[in-house]
């Protein structure tokens, strides 16, 4: 069981998630004949007398376009990639929402994937295509985007589809009847939550009036009880051309793409009626606030929230600077006093940019049993204590080395650039995103010192206390100027990177790829190729030990994996986090049962240095004892948060009755109990012991792709793990196929508004048996997508009872063991419900196969998915590892796309009455069970 510090970042999403629930295997695009532009449905007769797209501006490679009918339009056309992603950004979101009708923009954002007259199955089209799509709402915008591969049918296609429901989607009372059931249960689910829903309380305790205060996810008697007629009403307020912004970016050609711009959108009218105005500004606080939040769990959170300007104000650099310095880990202010001082488990640290004046905001975990009152006490100390402790110089250039690092290697990501667009474009202007980074650079010490004691102050805070005072005291928040006076006549920066074109099918990769033997056993894959901002991937994979020598440290395992970034002999945790910044390079170390994982990510001009502090770091840790403090305590936090979760026990209580091996096993999976048990015993000495007897290069894999002097890098390479040999040997621990069957386990989770189910099957195949590219298609058709497969148009389509529901299918690549997974959350009144979808669906698939038509789009999606999967660099150099610890070349994965282009429907009937029995199947459901019964 590994550990993760995930609640601030599961607290502080908003998104809604569209997209499969699993993630899509990777391998070329097949051609669709019915792949021709819908957009030529708008164009009518005597469209092409309609104004052309006139230009605004460009900056760094972004161009806007203005439409007659005031769409704005920005092409970043890049060849990094071959994908391309279309983003359309609407200026609307829960701010905009009357009494009764919160949630409304969240809930419209589901109805949009309902259908239009020319579009009757969003998700079942897009699934064809391979397309990886998603919806997000929040206070100021909702947006929707595709990614696909860079075909320009796909993008007529994408335009075609976006230009439609802007105007034409349904939005019924039927579809409205089933979805609601759906967003009830994504309520629940955030229901589980408790550190998301404490940032909700703070939110609606800190605003009186601005609408701020209110969760984009809604009320759940305004959803339930939301009138059809004002949903349409809303949807045709907002959703319109001169409310829009439409973003491409990828391999495209600019003049084609405005052109299908033109066809998809241009003859599209705005209402009659002007957008309605917004006014409500929200008073100073005068005074502390506070809210309590009592639900079952056993880790608690101290919050600390105050009010600060909007995103354009000049202070809002000088804030975000503020936010690094307090809540980064392990530099942070709140770290060395909470964390380091064994009062808090984790922190964070954020300040909000919105349209209107948001907040700044602190979060501490307090551990079982810690003194939640002193927590908040340090936490206020520190959060409001600059007079005293001022800002440094180094603290500053420590924040700006970082987020000017993350601005540049976002520029190397078109995909990632056209959805950051998103929030900016709700702030007013595109062209916010480079103006912030330019604020970023110019911020002074000075500034933060100011904006620190100018909002983080008494009468200013909403925290978990109520303390009243004599003497009141206001903050005013100033007025923020204008975007359009902030971005008037910018010009932005010299865009100096360049694109270069990589085929990036299987015989082009393998025909750039060297592959070499290091001098200790270990293998080397190289594959230079043009990537933008000259960025390289690398990938160490050590492998080690056996059976026997592995036996009871798996403890110890993971603490080793998990401290090698928290010093070596030479270097602090924090000098090292400086230095990797300053290469503008990224590194994470992950471990399994016999292997650690060194992913790097840096640029040309830095790979050597990166690599030489990667060398530093496997080979002289110091397993400093007060960093095995801080990961021991964490750890047993985050798994005794796991106690109440449903997924976390559900997800356990699967994989140990999956489980083959007895306790001890290297690969045994322990209860939360005696996984808790084993991190409470480990010592210091046993965390070195390990790394001493197993950490070494012999038999490693590594993998290099990017632009990187080829010539050199094997020197590179060798001058880092040349010699690094452990004691133990590498000896591939063999798996065993479970044998379970008709298992139906329960666990009663209470006060937990959301359950899940999971259910399981057993299959000894590997990868190269003859049915598994049949059960791969059989597998997508069943619960590929949560929004069209079997299970998703069941399940959450027809019968409105999950947010999500799908399958997956595992098989070893040299062992023969695997599984078929299906899961789903839903309401606990609505388990069983989903329980009889799952075996009938699987009965179902079983008994009658799939239909030509299911076969052709699951394995259209299918290889498109797989075709784009290779152009991201750091999956491909994943891939080339795995490759060489299997003996492959990507000639293997070439067949496997033949293989499943192959399969035929009788052939995929075949597999499943051969493998799969659906009166087997095992469910395992957490949730509170009791409570829904009463």
């Amino acid at each position: 069981m590994a550990s993760g510090k995930t609640f601030l970042a599961a607290a502080l999403a908003t998104s809604c998630a569209l997209s499969a629930l699993m993630a899509p295997v990777l391998v070329p695009a097949v051609a669709h004949a019915a792949d021709q532009p819908k957009a030529a449905a708008f164009a009518k007769a005597g469209k092409a007398d309609l104004a052309a797209p006139k230009a605004v501006t460009s900056v760094e490679g972004i161009t806007e376009y203005r439409l007659a009918n005031g769409l704005r339009v920005l092409l970043f056309p890049s060849e990094a990639k071959s994908t391309i992603t279309v983003n359309v950004v609407y200026r609307v979101g829960s701010r905009m929402e009357g009494y009764g009708e919160t949630g409304m923009a969240h809930l419209l954002e589901h109805m949009m994937f309902k259908g239009t007259p020319d579009h009757h199955d969003i998700p079942q089209e897009t699934q064809k295509r391979g397309f990886q799509n998603n919806a997000t709402t929040a206070e100021d915008r909702t947006n929707y985007y595709e990614t696909f591969d860079a075909r320009q049918d796909y993008l007529d296609w994408a335009l075609g589809l976006e230009a439609d429901r802007m105007v034409h989607s349904f939005v019924a009372r039927k579809d409205l009847d089933s979805e609601m059931t759906v967003v009830r249960n994504e309520m629940e689910m955030r229901e589980n939550n408790p550190v998301g829903i404490l940032m909700e309380r703070m939110h609606s305790t800190a605003y009186l009036w601005h609408h701020y205060g209110h969760s984009t996810i809604g009320a759940r008697s305004d959803v339930e009880n939301v009138d059809i007629g004002h949903l349409q009403a809303f949807y045709h307020r907002y959703y319109r051309p001169d409310n829009a912004t439409l973003v491409i970016a990828g391999k495209f050609d600019p003049a084609k793409a405005l052109a299908s711009v033109q066809a998809a959108f241009g003859g599209l009218k705005n209402p009659a009626e002007a957008l309605p105005p917004e006014y409500t500004v929200e008073p100073a606080q005068d005074g502390e606030r506070s809210v309590t939040l009592r639900r079952v769990g056993d880790t608690g959170y101290e919050g600390l929230a105050y009010h600060i300007p909007a995103a354009t104000h000049p202070d809002s650099a000088a804030l975000s600077i503020l936010s690094f310095i307090l809540g980064s880990t392990p530099s942070g202010r709140l770290h060395k006093a909470l964390v380091e001082q064994k009062l808090a488990t984790g922190v964070s640290a954020s300040a909000e940019k919105r349209v209107d004046p948001g907040l700044a905001m602190a979060l501490a975990e307090v551990p079982k049993g810690g003194d939640a009152a002193k927590v908040l006490s340090v936490m206020t100390g520190v959060v409001e204590g600059v007079h005293d402790h001022p800002i440094t110089d180094e603290e500053v250039d420590r924040a700006k080395t970082r987020m000017l690092k993350n601005y540049d290697q976002l520029m190397d990501n078109p995909g990632g650039v056209a959805l950051s667009l998103t929030d900016v474009i709700a702030q007013g202007d595109w062209r916010l995103l480079f103006v912030g980074r330019d604020r970023i650079a110019a911020v002074t010490t000075a500034d933060v010192q100011r904006v620190a004691e100018t909002y983080f102050r008494q009468a200013n805070r909403t925290e978990g206390h109520f303390i009243p005072t004599t003497a009141p005291e206001r903050v005013d928040i100033p007025a923020a100027p204008t975007a359009a006076s902030l971005v008037d006549g910018y010009k932005g920066r010299d865009a100096a990177v360049a694109d270069t074109v990589f085929d990036s099918s299987p015989t082009n990769i393998d025909a750039h790829t060297q592959r070499l033997d290091l001098p200790d056993g270990g293998k080397l894959a190289l594959l230079a190729k043009p990537a933008r901002g000259q960025a390289v991937n690398l990938l160490i994979r050590l492998r080690y030990g056996d059976d026997a020598s592995l036996t009871g440290k798996d403890a110890a395992s993971e603490a080793v994996a998990s401290m090698l970034l928290k010093g070596t002999a030479k270097h602090s945790r924090q000098q090292i986090a400086d230095l990797l910044d300053k290469m503008k390079a990224n590194l994470a170390i992950s471990s399994g049962t016999q292997q650690t994982s060194i992913a790097v990510r840096t640029d040309r001009a830095h790979v050597a240095e990166v690599l030489a502090l990667v060398a530093e770091i496997l080979r002289e840790p110091a397993f400093p004892a007060d960093e095995l403090e801080q990961w021991r305590a964490a750890t047993i936090s985050d798994l005794e948060s796991s106690r109440t979760d449903p997924q976390s026990l559900a997800s356990n209580a699967f994989d140990r009755a999956f489980d083959t091996t007895q306790p001890d096993h290297p690969g045994h999976i322990d209860t939360v109990d005696e996984w808790i048990a084993k991190i409470k015993a480990l010592k210091l000495e046993e965390v070195k012991a390990f790394y001493h007897a197993f950490y070494g290069a012999r038999g490693a894999q590594v993998s290099v792709v990017g632009d990187f002097d080829a010539a050199a890098m094997p020197q590179l390479v060798q001058a880092a793990l040349g010699g690094f040999v452990a004691p133990q040997p590498y000896t591939r621990i063999p798996e065993t196929p479970a044998q379970v069957a008709g298992l139906d386990q329960v666990i009663q989770t209470p006060d937990k508004a959301n359950a899940i189910l999971l259910a399981g099957l057993p299959l000894a195949m590997t990868e190269d048996d003859p049915d598994y590219p049949a059960l791969l298609m059989a597998n997508r058709i069943l619960g590929g997508s949560t929004l069209h497969s079997r299970l998703g148009d069941r399940v959450r389509q027809k019968e409105g009872l999950s947010y999500g529901a799908g399958s997956a299918l595992s098989v070893g690549a040299i062992d023969h063991v695997g599984r078929l997974t299906l899961q789903a959350i839903a309401a606990p009144q609505n388990v069983a419900k989903v329980k009889t979808a799952f075996g009938e669906e699987l009965a179902r698939l079983v008994h009658d196969g799939v239909s030509d038509q299911e076969l052709a789009e699951a394995k259209s999606g299918f290889l498109d998915q797989f075709r784009m999967g290779r152009t991201e660099d750091a999956r491909l150099a994943s891939l080339l590892a795995t490759n060489l610890y299997l003996g492959r070349t990507m000639a293997w994965s070439a067949e496997m796309e033949a293989k499943v282009a192959a399969v035929t429907p009788a052939q995929v009937a075949s597999a499943l009455r051969a493998r799969i029995d659906p009166d087997k199947l095992s469910y395992f459901r957490a949730g509170d069970f009791a409570k829904a019964t009463n």
